[in-house]
């Protein structure tokens, strides 16, 4: 695939799955543009899936790709601060998306294989009609 082809590819799937994650994350907007890095994890092109599972009394929202995978190393410290694979990357991503998920009382969690993919989890509690979490708490 040629390169303004490839860039091209990934600026629309960047576009749509932008689009996508930031209606299903209704103003979660830092977590859900940080996440959508995994069009990097793709630099032959590929897939990226968002899904939303409703998971009881809380809402699931899972992104995968088809890219490279992570190493067991990459893996374990994904959301440390600082901690980048990327040469012009701070490292900074995905440490604030774990601290802004879990201020919403939610969870990251991620699953890759090296060579086959990678799932990042993002569970949180629902919002009753008041914008409290259904656990009682008051916003």
């Amino acid at each position: 695939m040629s390169t303004v082809k490839h860039a091209l590819r990934q600026t629309q799937a960047a576009t749509e799955a932008d689009t996508a994650f930031t209606t299903a994350c209704n103003g979660f907007k830092q977590p859900c543009s940080s996440v959508l890095a995994a069009i990097d994890a793709m630099p032959q092109g590929g897939t990226l899936t968002l899904r939303t599972h409703d998971a009881g009394e809380r809402a699931r929202l899972e992104i995968s790709d088809t890219g490279t995978g992570l190493t067991p190393e990459e893996r374990d410290r994904i959301f440390t601060p600082y901690y980048t694979t990327k040469q012009h990357g701070t490292g900074l991503g995905l440490a604030v998306v774990q601290s802004v998920v879990s201020d919403h009382r939610g969870t990251i969690t991620v699953n890759s294989e090296t060579g086959r993919g990678t799932t990042f989890i993002i569970d949180l509690p629902k919002r009753t009609e008041e914008g409290s979490a259904q656990s009682g708490a008051s916003a």
